[in-house]
């Protein structure tokens, strides 16, 4: 390194990565002192400008643009909830298989390379549907680019949020890298929401035109941005470069030390791991991780006391997001504006004015944004967190008092758009989450926690943007007509036509849009009270003990206070005991403590766990194969506005029972290894890191010693 500690060479971008006992706070991109250079934050920042402009137009804009142009309001509820039911399948499946490759390329930037050509390409045929296109035509078409769209954004945008997690380990650097990345969100948010409007209003009243450039835009700097990331932000080292490193230093710690401690005491770095591993405990630390089963890092994130506390609350955050989403453009099309009808000047008047109320709404979330992150430094990220969530409960109810006061709508949508700047708030706790995860098991998995932090509120999603459509058509909702004087039945429309509704359909799209999201976010609150990792303090406990778990070190778990062992278990290099490892972490730890104590020592199907883990899959299997046959049977109801709630209901129960029968599944098929494969022996290494237990407890001396004849007999087994 030259003179300048602030320097990063060419070594530090290779070798470095967190958690290595070769360093604490440097990474593979900053020096001694964790810091990014800001053109790395800021480059970072680049492509999330798209992701949340592409979300904005389409959750404000696309569905309102479809309609208007023929499609009906049914088929894009149905095509709603089919599109996002995969994503609760293909998001925790991308995050594994991203945790889980290892390629001369890293393990994010081969899917950000290939997934931004895609990702693009179905972003550009979603906006810009052929003209001669009409129902049923241009529902399916809808339909498959939507789909398309979003199975592509899961496709690179979990590696992409997974890459910028392992950019630092420093929680003050952790904020700023959101803080940026959010804050192009932000300006990303507010340009898809003002460009369609600015577009319409100053250029071409041509809704084909207007939605065609913000494709073009978008994707530009989409395209730009992520290849801008891949060639010149360097990813984190692979694990095997990482392990050489860390055994490099501690070899040459122990030969200065001049003895070899014991193996996983207090003061251990080389010493050799309980039960015949054969490996020593910084080998272990910081081997090259096997592929961890893709069920068992969707269990482990969702068993992390902390993380559940988040979903909860992000779960009733996004049944409330989903419904203003999905309400925007109703709400100011026919609550707000409330059309006589006959008049296709009114669309584009809507258009405009869905622009308006975003600039005020997103002007405001630019600007609080330094206001929030400076409420964060002086009162700690989490009290910001609580404060933003309730300032956002406080000041959305006002829309339902607005009527057709646009002016009353804008101060509103400017009081409500300076919560939504502390939205990076979440980022930067969900890295805290992550770091505690890597201290309890060892290896990190970022890109699995990115996949559940978005998939688990999209089961939610799925619903919050389809039954409101489905609740309003079957109400009497009226849909756009064609006023084209040359247009016959058939034919595509040039001219449509937004129609007067009833009181009844416009008190439902003020409830969807401000009052039930309300709510939502009150009972989001309760949990959000109880996330455990509140203070700064508590964040560099847990970096602390996830560094001495890099050394071979139990160590304190800050949240419990219980001694957690430092044994990783992707890192076991015997492939039997690894195997057997993972299918008991399969299984809650009540349950692995009573499999601990069955009567048979020797082997045998645990029959007291078969049963109800059986029960449960056929139960979910036969609930969704209910589900698919019914939404497949019913799909033609489509037509029919009363009734079309039953295929779109199906459609999301299809989404939320499905990721319920695979993991039922997964975990039924570990039953039979737990009685062929594991020993007890395994039982006692796995429950001991729980425990925090080494060869110096005597309980644990006992469980690792008087083992092996009990393990020689459960190998026979297996064979």
């Amino acid at each position: 390194m030259s003179s300048s500690n602030s320097q990063v060479t060419r070594e530090n971008l290779v070798r470095r990565r967190p958690g290595s006992v070769a360093t604490s706070q440097a990474t593979h991109l900053t020096d001694e002192t964790g810091i990014l250079p800001l053109w790395i934050k800021t480059l970072f920042a680049v492509p999330r400008f798209t992701i949340r402009a592409s979300y904005i137009v389409q959750s404000a804009y696309v569905t309102y643009f479809y309609e208007s142009i023929g499609a009906r309001l049914t088929y894009i509820a149905a095509y709603v909830a089919i599109a996002r039911s995969f994503d609760v399948i293909t998001d925790p499946l991308m995050g594994w298989v991203s945790d889980n490759t290892h390629s001369r390329l890293g393990r994010r930037k081969p899917y950000m390379g290939l997934g931004a050509i895609f990702y693009n390409a179905c972003l550009l045929l979603l906006l810009m549907p052929p003209r001669t296109m009409d129902h049923p035509a241009l529902s399916h078409w809808f339909g498959l680019t939507y789909t398309a769209f979003f199975l592509f954004d899961t496709f690179t945008s979990i590696p992409y949020y997974a890459f910028g997690m392992e950019m630092t380990n420093k929680s003050e650097e952790r904020d700023q890298v959101w803080f940026w990345n959010q804050l192009s969100g932000n300006l990303g948010t507010l340009v898809g929401m003002a460009l369609p409007a600015i577009l319409t209003y100053a250029v071409t009243g041509n809704l084909y035109t207007v939605f065609a450039f913000t494709a073009a835009v978008f994707a530009l700097v989409h395209f730009a941005g992520m290849y801008g990331n891949i060639l010149l932000i360097a990813e984190k080292p692979t694990e095997e470069t990482s392990y050489k490193v860390a055994a490099a230093a501690a070899a040459a710690k122990s030969n200065k030390a001049g003895k070899r401690a014991g193996p996983l005491s207090s003061q251990a770095t080389g010493g050799v791991l309980p039960g015949g591993l054969g490996q020593s405990a910084v080998e272990n630390a910081n081997a090259e991780p096997w592929p961890s089963p893709f069920v068992v890092n969707l269990l482990r994130c969702m068993r992390n006391k902390a993380f559940d506390t988040i979903i909860k609350s992000y779960f009733l955050d996004y049944l409330g997001l989903g419904m203003i989403s999905a309400m925007t453009p109703f709400y100011v099309g026919y609550v707000l504006l409330r059309p006589e009808g006959g008049n296709a000047d009114d669309t584009d008047v809507t258009v405009v004015t869905i622009g308006m109320m975003a600039v005020f709404l997103f002007v405001a979330a630019l600007v609080s944004v330094p206001v929030w992150e400076r409420i964060a430094a002086s009162v700690g990220k989490y009290k910001a967190w609580i404060w933003y969530s309730v300032w956002n409960a406080v000041t959305c109810p006002f829309f339902a008092l607005c009527g057709t006061n646009r002016a009353a709508a804008f101060f509103v949508a400017f009081l409500n758009g300076s919560a939504l700047g502390g939205q990076f708030l979440l980022d930067s706790i969900v890295n805290d989450v992550v770091e505690y995860d890597t201290m309890l098991h060892g290896d990190s998995i970022e890109g699995s926690f990115v996949a559940i932090q978005t998939f688990v509120p999209k089961i939610v999603l799925v619903a919050a943007m389809s039954l409101p459509f489905a609740i309003i058509a079957a109400c009497g909702f009226e849909a756009s007509r064609c006023v084209d004087p040359g247009w016959e039945a058939g034919e595509a429309c040039d001219q449509r036509a937004p129609e007067p509704q009833t009181q009844v359909v416009r008190n439902l799209i003020v409830s969807f849009f401000c009052l039930v999201p309300t709510a939502a976010t009150l009972v989001s609150i309760f949990y959000k009270l109880q996330y455990p990792i509140k203070t700064a303090e508590l964040s560099k406990l847990i970096s602390e003990a996830r560094e001495a778990h890099s050394r071979g070190e139990a160590a304190v778990d800050p949240l419990t206070g219980r001694s957690v062992g430092p044994l990783c278990l992707c890192r076991v290099k015997d492939e039997r005991r690894r195997r057997a490892l993972m299918a008991i972490a399969h299984f809650p730890e009540t349950t692995v403590r009573k499999l601990k104590h069955r009567e048979n020592p020797e082997g045998g199907l645990p029959d007291f766990m078969a049963a109800p883990i059986r029960q449960r899959s056929y139960a979910a299997a036969l609930i969704f194969v209910g589900c698919v046959s019914t939404a497949a049977m019913t799909f033609s109801w489509l037509e029919n506005d009363a009734d079309a709630w039953v295929p779109i209901i199906a459609c999301v129960s299809v989404g939320a029972v499905l990721v319920f029968v695979y993991v039922f599944y997964e975990v039924k098929s570990q039953l039979p290894l737990l009685g062929t494969l594991v020993t007890p022996l395994d039982v006692a290494l796995y429950l001991g890191k729980l425990d925090g237990k080494t060869p110096d407890d005597d309980q644990a001396n006992l469980a690792f010693s008087s083992s092996s004849s009990v393990e020689e007999g459960g190998q026979k087994n297996q064979r």
